[in-house]
């Protein structure tokens, strides 16, 4: 657990349930450690994560405004769209629409890489309409 000791003060105790109950809470150091150690697939803090706790704790942290989760939370979402010859389907319109806008909110942080995909995400949005 080396790198949770650099984020939390000696005295704080450091387990998952700790960690998720101060993410739930609004805490998004906490929120952060959480998505990134889901995103990564390694699970320093739990051996393993299921999809939909990578998707809960990106979303939870995109919430409390974490630009890297935003971003990662839109490509999570943008993953899971049933795609036939190359174009989502009329019934994924509506999660494509919140792909971009979390796209959209990382975008606003300056997060560069989500400047490009926002637009390709439009576009594929524009082949549905």
């Amino acid at each position: 657990m080396g790198f949770l000791s650099k984020l939390f003060k000696k005295e704080e105790v450091i387990d998952i349930h700790t960690i998720e109950q101060n993410a739930l809470n609004g805490n998004i150091k906490s929120a952060v450690i959480l998505a990134q150690d889901s995103a990564s697939g390694i699970g320093c803090l739990k051996d393993s994560y299921t999809h939909d706790e990578v998707l809960k704790w990106n979303k939870v942290a995109a919430k409390l405004g974490d630009a890297t989760s935003q971003y990662n939370y839109s490509l999570l979402i943008f993953k899971d769209l049933t795609i036939v010859k190359g174009v989502p389907i009329i019934s994924e319109k509506k999660n494509l629409e919140e792909a971009i806008f979390w796209m959209n909110e990382a975008s606003k942080q300056n997060f560069e890489d989500a400047k490009e995909l926002l637009i390709k995400l439009k576009s594929v949005l524009n082949s549905i309409e």
